[in-house]
Formats: structure tokens, C-alpha cells, sequence
């Protein structure tokens, strides 16, 4: 399990590198601006987010992304989480459109991508070395770890809007607080069997502290 775990914690550390290292190569050719720095990291996630629906689907139903069956429990969680996105645009006045992007990007990018990688992936490898309730807390304890990846984003933002900023604390409640989402949606994926409903409180939870 310690094996698979540090196997884990690489690869999670690989793809933040990855993602670094492709906005570093885009912004060597033009201006860091927020709509462009949001733009890269979209595509970064999208590319990545094909990768892992393409390894879902060679697994014919072992990640479990969706419910067995769309339930009206799901049918209103959906609307819930669609409705709260579209007041959301309304109440906060989304009006340029790094803001727009901003906030798909968090609400529906960022989440599509993080829980097929942890609810979905680790979750699945972590499971089938130990048990489900190992993969829970395993996987809640990688998605702390990988916001700790954030620390360009965080350091770049810091410095153009808040100067000043003690980073490292903020790095570590980033941390701190991925830990314990990561255990509430760990614990919808163990309770519902699958890694939709996880996503829905992700992107609800996102568009909230958009």
C-alpha cells in the first residue's frame, strides 16, 4: 500500500509539473493575463480529462463514474447544481470574460478533471489494493496534497493582487481544507457507488467559492 501510495502521490505531483511546465511554454510566447492564465489551464484539464475518460471507459465500468441508473435523487441534485451555477452568474455580476471562464473553469472544468482523478482513478487503484474505506481517506489525503501543486497559481495571483501575502499559510489551508473536502467527497463516492454524485458537491461547492 506505501508503494502505491507514493506511486500515487508522483503521479498527482507529475501532472501539476506537466501543467506548470505548459503554462510557463505558453506565457514565454505572450502576456499572463487572468482570461489567459484561466484559457491554459482549461486546456490543460480538458486534455488530461480526455486521457482519463478514454482509461475509464478501457475499464468498461470499474471507475463507476455514473449511477447505475438517473434517479430522481440525481435528476434534482443536477438541477440543484445547474440552478445554483446560473444564480450564481446572475448575483455576482459576471461581466468580462475572465470572469466567465473563471468561473466554468472551477465549477465544471476543474471538477470533471479532479474527480475522475482522485474519486475516479486513485480511488479505483487505491480500492483494489486495500479497501474501499483505505481509498477514501488515501484519496482524501492526495487531493490536500494536490493543492499544494496550486503554488504558482497562488504565488502569481498573490503578487498581482495582494502583495504581502503569506503564501506558504495560504498554500497550507489549501491543503488542509482539500483534506477534509476530500473525505466528504470520498465519503458520496463510498456511500452512492459512484463518482457523479461527488461531483455534483464538487461543482457546488466550487461554485460557491466562486
Amino acid at each position: 500500500m506505501r508503494k502505491t501510495f507514493a506511486g500515487l502521490a508522483a503521479a498527482a505531483a507529475g501532472l501539476q509539473l506537466l501543467r506548470i511546465g505548459f503554462k510557463a511554454w505558453v506565457f514565454s510566447f505572450t502576456d499572463r493575463t487572468l482570461l489567459l492564465d484561466t484559457a491554459a489551464s482549461c486546456l490543460y484539464m480538458l486534455a488530461v480529462t480526455g486521457l482519463l475518460a478514454a482509461a475509464a471507459r478501457r475499464e468498461k465500468g470499474a471507475w463507476t463514474v455514473f449511477p447505475a441508473a438517473f434517479t430522481r435523487k440525481y435528476q434534482l441534485g443536477t438541477a440543484a447544481v445547474l440552478g445554483f451555477f446560473l444564480v450564481t452568474l446572475g448575483v455576482t455580476g459576471v461581466d468580462t470574460p475572465a470572469r466567465l471562464l473563471s468561473l466554468v473553469y472551477n465549477a465544471v472544468v476543474t471538477v470533471v478533471f479532479e474527480e475522475l482523478l482522485f474519486r475516479g482513478f486513485f480511488y479505483r487503484v487505491l480500492s483494489r489494493e486495500k479497501n474501499e474505506k483505505a481509498a477514501l481517506f488515501l484519496s482524501a489525503l492526495l487531493f490536500g496534497l494536490w493543492h499544494l501543486g496550486y503554488a504558482d497559481t497562488v504565488l502569481w495571483r498573490a503578487a498581482l493582487f495582494f502583495p504581502g501575502t503569506d503564501v506558504p499559510q495560504v498554500l497550507l489551508g489549501k491543503a488542509v481544507t482539500g483534506c477534509a473536502i476530500g473525505v466528504l467527497l470520498g465519503l458520496l463516492r463510498y456511500r452512492c457507488k459512484n463518482v457523479y454524485a461527488a461531483m455534483l458537491a464538487h461543482s457546488l461547492l466550487n461554485t460557491w467559492g466562486s
